[in-house]
Parts: C-alpha cells; sequence; structure tokens
C-alpha cells in the first residue's frame, strides 16, 4: 500500500502540472512538465534494480565513493582560491549544498551501523569532507534544511516508536539532533555574518515571492505557465527595485508553482508531500531499522523545506538525486525484510 500512496503522490503532482498547461493551451509549458517528470526515472531504476537483486551494498558504495569525489572536487577549489564559495561538479553553490544535505543522512547511518574498523575510517572520513564542504558552500538553505529534516525526522520516529524506546533513549536521542541542530544554527550564523548587501538578506527571494503572487492573482487557476516564469518576471511583473539577471524561477518551489501552475499546480505539490509522507510512515510503522527510517525521513522532510527558499523540483540533478534516495530507502528496507523472512522459511524448512 505504500507504494500506491507514493506512486499516487507522485502521479497527482506531474498529472496536475500538465493539465495546467493543457487548460492554458500552453505547448512550452507541457514539455516543460514532461522533463520535470522526467526527474522520476531514477525511482523508476532503483526500483527495477532491486526487484532484480540485493543491491543495498552496491548503492552504499556508490554514494560513498561519489560523495568522496564530489567533496575532493570542492575542496580542491577550496584550495585554489580559498574563501570562494565551492561548487564541485555542479552549476550552483546551492545545487552542491543540496546534494550534501540530502547524502549526509546516509553516510551517517552507514557509519553508525558499520562493524569494519577500516571502513567505519573511510566513511568518516567522507562524512568530515561533506560536513567542511557543505559550509564552503555558502548554502544557508542547506544546512537549515539538514538540521530541521533530522529534527522533523527524530519528531515522527518518536511518535512512531513511543512505545518501543524508554524515555532516557528518546531524551539522549532528541538532545543529541538537539545539540546537532544547534550547531548547524551556529554556521548559519556564521556563513550569515560573512555575507554583505542584498545577498545577506537572501538576494531578491522576497521580491521573487510578491512578484509570483500577483502573477497568480492575475491566473489563479492554472497560472502563467512553466515556461513562462522568467518572462513575467522580468516583463509585467517585474519589482521596480530588482536589480538581479537571469532569476529563473521563485527561489520557493510552492509559490512558484502556485504561480506557474495555479491552485491546480500547488494542490499537486502539497499532494506530493502529503502522500509520501503517509507512505513513508507506513514503512516506519513496520520497519525494523531507525536509523536507516531517520536517515530517509531527514531527506524527505529536509528536501520539502529547502524548497521554501530555492530550487528543488526545477533543478533537474537534486531532483534526480531525492528520488533515486526515496526509491534506494523504500526498496532497500523492504528487500531487508523480504530477505529476513526468506532465510527464516528456509531455515525452518531445514528444521
Amino acid at each position: 500500500k505504500k507504494f500506491s500512496l507514493i506512486l499516487s503522490g507522485i502521479l497527482l503532482f506531474y498529472g496536475a502540472l500538465l493539465l495546467s498547461s493543457l487548460i492554458q493551451g500552453n505547448r512550452g509549458g507541457f514539455l516543460v512538465g514532461l522533463d520535470y517528470f522526467w526527474s522520476v526515472s531514477p525511482l523508476v531504476i532503483v526500483v527495477l534494480v532491486f526487484n532484480a537483486c540485493r543491491a543495498d551494498e552496491g548503492v552504499k558504495w556508490g554514494l560513498l565513493i561519489g560523495s568522496m569525489l564530489d567533496c575532493a572536487t570542492g575542496i580542491m577549489q577550496w584550495y585554489m582560491k580559498p574563501g570562494m564559495r565551492i561548487t564541485s561538479m555542479h552549476s550552483h553553490t546551492n545545487e552542491f549544498g543540496t546534494i550534501l544535505a540530502m547524502t549526509i543522512p546516509f553516510i551517517v547511518y552507514y557509519l553508525v551501523k558499520e562493524e569494519n574498523k577500516f571502513f567505519r575510517l573511510v566513511e568518516g572520513c567522507v562524512l568530515c569532507m561533506q560536513i567542511f564542504c557543505l559550509y564552503q558552500t555558502g548554502s544557508r538553505g542547506s544546512v537549515a534544511s539538514l538540521a530541521a529534516g533530522s529534527v522533523l525526522a527524530v519528531v515522527v520516529l518518536i511518535f512512531a516508536f513511543r512505545k518501543n524506546f524508554s524515555v532516557k533513549k528518546w531524551i539522549a536521542l532528541f538532545v543529541t539532533v538537539g545539540i546537532f541542530a544547534a550547531v548547524c544554527l551556529g554556521g548559519i550564523y556564521v556563513i550569515h555574518e560573512e555575507r554583505i548587501g542584498m545577498d545577506k538578506a537572501g538576494g531578491e527571494r522576497f521580491m521573487m515571492i510578491e512578484s509570483s503572487l500577483r502573477m497568480w492573482e492575475d491566473h489563479k487557476i492554472a497560472g502563467i505557465g512553466l515556461n513562462r516564469w522568467k518572462d513575467n518576471y522580468y516583463g509585467e511583473y517585474r519589482p521596480e527595485k530588482a536589480v538581479e539577471e537571469n532569476l529563473a524561477m521563485a527561489h520557493n518551489m510552492p509559490i512558484h508553482f502556485l504561480a506557474t501552475a495555479g491552485l491546480i499546480g500547488f494542490a499537486g505539490y502539497s499532494a506530493f508531500f502529503l502522500f509520501v509522507f503517509a507512505g513513508l510512515y507506513k514503512e516506519v510503522k513496520r520497519s525494523k531499522d531507525f536509523y536507516f527510517m531517520m536517515a530517509l525521513l531527514t531527506v524527505y522532510f529536509g528536501f520539502f523545506i529547502h524548497g521554501l527558499v530555492d530550487a528543488t523540483f526545477v533543478n533537474k540533478v537534486s531532483c534526480r538525486i531525492f528520488f533515486a534516495l526515496l526509491g534506494y530507502g523504500i526498496m532497500a528496507e523492504t528487500a531487508g525484510i523480504m530477505h529476513k523472512a526468506g532465510a527464516d522459511e528456509e531455515q525452518a524448512a531445514r528444521l
């Protein structure tokens, strides 16, 4: 049933985007919607791979090696130009930060569960590289999404497993996550104080939101079009004090889809997160791996929170990684339970 909920959320969201374009008669917007929908493909690939074989270790080492190479490139940039906001192999610092915020929870999970001392050392080194690079991206939204995502994950898990753990263990866990969140907030403050001018206030984010709301007020049902935000922002709806050039989206995903796809797109966006959460919560209730579910929920909540201040669904690279991790999260846990059940049946048959 969890798969049907998650699939329903995906289809409702992307279906709403395509429907809004059809209502507008906007061929360009429809093609953009299809392009967004293509970002779901990693989830499909992961599901197919896990159905064919147990790919847990392959995904684990893929994440570790990929993160190591990504961070090594970023550290090289920092070494060559100290003080610059690093991008590694990505198009923007915030894109790199988003990816780090999504992969760090799983690297922490591997580190916690690892029994081999050498591999634990490798995982610890990768995690240190990631934390250093996350700070050097200067992406306040990425750090905030990681901190807030972990806190929300703990809150959900406390509610779901309230009968399984003692109060002392829950307090210890919440204190640990609270300290982590406090450190993240400290990092955000330091990054914030290093900014100057409009950049310190987040650039034109408030103006972009205000402009997007004006777009929606004039196109309430189906929006202005998935492919028309930039033209409208620099055209009829351009704020008087706007100075930044080449902004392509509202830097707030709910507002962006409200402006570009109207109430239809906003409803689809909301349905996506509600249905996916319902599916993940069902997985949490049947899971026996607390820390794995904490990593998965941190990614889920973090991606949603980061979308309030930056690009997530309209950034194809980070969106594809999100769906790949979502597929990995739901399939690895299911495969683990099925594998254990199969082993138990085999042992019983031998007896």
